[in-house]
């Protein structure tokens, strides 16, 4: 009697934990910054907007992109880069030799996703096989 109800209680206390243990840990939303030279235009930013949803992220629903922009005046880059590298981003996105060189001096850990004609030309990686 006392080891059928032994058995009984590990079997349910098993049964009860058995969600807990498979359980998904919540999904982390990714936190990505954008660091454009110019101002904010509705269609280079829907461009990104599109680009994201096309991978399956969805600005507000399962991604959080920081928009930063310098307006055309360059000066404000390294502000702007400080700005971002605070926020503890997952990624920060970049176009052109300038944003791009500006974040790299403002971070050594956060990733950069750099868009460029010549990535290795203008010194931002070794080669594009080894980026780092």
């Amino acid at each position: 009697m006392v080891n059928r109800r032994a058995f009984i209680c590990a079997i349910s206390g098993v049964i009860g934990a058995a969600p807990l243990a498979f359980a998904q840990p919540p999904a982390r939303t990714p936190r990505i910054g954008m660091l454009r030279i110019q101002g904010a235009s509705d269609a280079t930013n829907e461009s990104a907007r599109q680009a994201f949803r096309d991978a399956g992220y969805v600005e507000g629903r399962n991604i959080v992109i920081e928009w930063r922009y310098a307006d055309g005046n360059t000066e404000r880059l390294p502000t702007l880069a400080t700005e971002l590298v605070r926020l503890k981003l997952d990624a920060i996105v970049t176009t052109g030799d300038l944003a791009t060189r500006i974040v790299r001096q403002a971070t050594a850990t956060t990733p950069i996703i750099a868009g460029s004609d010549d990535l290795v030309g203008e010194g931002h990686v070794a080669s594009l096989a080894r980026p780092g």
